[in-house]
């Protein structure tokens, strides 16, 4: 069955300072089910890793492997909505 981590969860399995029991219980989840995210989720990461490289936590280096790492693991995001039209429109 497919859990949803939160993108504090993922920057747990990459930042090498990290220590939670929570993340590490989500990451062994992934041996044997899938995470599915929402599109924020990149955005949020994404933002977490360059607080932590601005803090001299990471390098550059070290946050951009890390993206490119969990893409390899398996966290699917959903398709994007379909559009549907609005209600009063004339076409």
């Amino acid at each position: 069955m497919a859990f949803i981590p939160d993108a504090s969860v993922a920057a747990a399995w990459l930042l090498p300072d990290e220590e939670a029991p929570l993340a590490n219980l989500a990451l062994g989840r992934l041996m044997d089910e899938e995470a599915r995210v929402p599109n924020l989720f990149w955005y949020e990461l994404r933002n977490l890793l360059l607080s932590a490289e601005r803090r001299g936590r990471i390098d550059e280096r070290h946050a951009d492997a890390s993206i490119a790492r969990l893409r390899q693991f398996p966290v699917h995001r959903p398709p994007p909505p379909v559009p549907r039209p609005l209600s009063g429109t004339t076409g």
